[in-house]
Formats: C-alpha cells, sequence, structure tokens
C-alpha cells in the first residue's frame, strides 16, 4: 500500500504540470469501426495476459461498439498502435474512461492524454455530466494522466481486479464534465 500511496501523491503533485494533448501529424485518431476489431483484439491481447473484460474477444468488442461503448484508435501507417474506450451511461449521465493499451515502443507519446481528451470531448457533446475511471494503482503513467486531466483522486480500490496475470488494487478518479 505504500507504493500505491507514493503513485497517488506523485500524480497529484504533477497534476500542476499540464500537458498539452495535441497529436502528431504523424498519426491519426479516430473512434473505432467495427471492421476494427480484430486488429483491436491483437493489441489488447498483446498488452495484458488478462483483463477484467474480453476485450481480447473481437465479438466483444463488436457487440459493446454497437450498444453503449466507443472505442477510440490511434494510428500510425493505418496500424492501430493505442486504444482506448468511454463505457457511457446515458441514464445516468455518466462515462468510465478505460481500456487504455498503447503498443510498447510507442509509450512516452501522451497518447493516452490525448485519447482521454478525444473521449470527454464526445461524451461532453452527448451530454455526459461526469467521467471517471478505475485506474491500476500501480500505474504511474495512468494515475498521472487522470491528474493531469483534473480529475480528483476519490480512494483506492483494494485487491479487486485481475489484470495483466494478477490481482490489482485499482485508482477512482473522476471529473465533472459540465
Amino acid at each position: 500500500m505504500q507504493e500505491v500511496t507514493k503513485i497517488i501523491n506523485t500524480a497529484i503533485r504533477k497534476s500542476a504540470e499540464k500537458r498539452q494533448n495535441p497529436i502528431s501529424d504523424k498519426y491519426s485518431l479516430q473512434k473505432a469501426t467495427p471492421e476494427d476489431v480484430v486488429e483491436m483484439s491483437d493489441l489488447y491481447n498483446e498488452i495484458f495476459d488478462t483483463y477484467p473484460f474480453p476485450v481480447g474477444n473481437p465479438n466483444y468488442l463488436r457487440e459493446t461498439m454497437e450498444r453503449h461503448i466507443n472505442y477510440y484508435a490511434i494510428r500510425h501507417k493505418r496500424k492501430i498502435i493505442a486504444l482506448s474506450s468511454a463505457e457511457i451511461d446515458q441514464k445516468s449521465q455518466n462515462a468510465e474512461m478505460s481500456d487504455f493499451a498503447t503498443l510498447p515502443e510507442y509509450r512516452g507519446n501522451n497518447f493516452a492524454g490525448c485519447l482521454l481528451a478525444r473521449m470527454e470531448e464526445d461524451v461532453k457533446a452527448m451530454g455526459i455530466i461526469t467521467a471517471y475511471t478505475i485506474a491500476r494503482a500501480i500505474s504511474y503513467a495512468m494515475n498521472i494522466t487522470f491528474s493531469r486531466n483534473n480529475y480528483q483522486f476519490s480512494g483506492t480500490l483494494i485487491n479487486n481486479t485481475n489484470i495483466s496475470g494478477q490481482i490489482e488494487s485499482m485508482n477512482v478518479w473522476d471529473k465533472k464534465l459540465l
């Protein structure tokens, strides 16, 4: 738990170091389509040994895409290199910003921040009031990404998620959009 506290404190401290979220013209960012689900599942399977939802299954991605989840992809030379999702609950007017994955060779380019900014823009236009995430507590990068984008730390869920082959704690971050 000491490491988790250190990560939270680092994320909150770094929130003052705002980063712009522009994407270089070498890359493109767009909402994913059903035609992308096989490539998406391949990327998720490459990044995660296990995941709380079957994001490595193209049928699951297609089905959720048709119902309530908007997936977003960053491409480099037409290849998907980073992904995320906004799981939308219209009735409760909230969206979970989740499923971030970037191929290792492309990390460090603030793609999560770019994806998050685009997702916020889209869900805000849909009338979504609150965005939140449940981020891996041991991930400096994801906790810092949400903190830098004005999300508020709301607590830690201890040992509650099977991700990347082990049970991990998750940090909850939320933000009022409207």
